[in-house]
């Protein structure tokens, strides 16, 4: 492909990703400024990639650490800091349903805005690296067994949140849903 049809072509990938995800996304009404999704799968062939488009049930055993991946992407037409004013963890709040579709609650440690610790990407205050820029994608890794107990067999559904801002009753932005089934220990 042609670097400039190429161009063309992520540009139109880009608008229907971040329209469609919108429509699923608004709150009262109005167009969020940003999308969330979340896989918990990695492409074939190349461990350290993560597949955003194959987004179906994965299968893990029992007692194994479940990661899940989070990309946030700014549809907006301003740059968004990638971190909370007060200079804490990325806010991903999760709804994780079990097999019979109770939510869990969290076993995470949490900030004192109710917030899941978790990593993160290193910023350098002051810069322009502190703000995700119009059309930009920020990934984050989350061990979502750190703070929910699925341990027991069976199929569980997780989906990332995020408020539009730092101010609790701000609108939320809701990511896809994802199937994780755990499998019995092997002994």
């Amino acid at each position: 492909m042609k670097p400039k049809h190429r161009l063309f072509f992520l540009t139109i990938v880009f608008s229907i990703i971040c329209v469609g995800s919108a429509f699923s996304q608004q709150a009262n009404g109005a167009k969020p400024p940003f999308t969330l999704e979340i896989t918990a799968n990695v492409e074939k062939g190349h461990s350290e990639r993560w597949d955003f488009v194959n987004t179906s049930q994965s299968s893990v055993k029992a007692g194994s650490t479940i990661v899940v991946r989070i990309r946030k992407t700014n549809c907006s037409d301003h740059e968004l800091s990638k971190s909370p004013a007060d200079g804490g963890p990325q806010p991903w709040l999760f709804t994780v349903r079990d097999s019979q579709g109770t939510i869990l609650k969290s076993t995470a440690p949490r900030a004192p805005h109710g917030w899941i610790i978790g990593g993160g990407p290193g910023l350098l205050r002051g810069t322009k690296d502190m703000f995700l820029q119009p059309e930009e994608a920020i990934t984050d890794s989350v061990p979502i067994t750190n703070g929910y107990d699925m341990s027991k067999p069976g199929t569980y559904t997780i989906q990332a949140i995020q408020h539009t801002s730092n101010d609790p009753a701000s609108p939320l932005v809701r990511s896809n849903i994802i199937r994780i089934r755990v499998l019995p220990a092997s002994k």
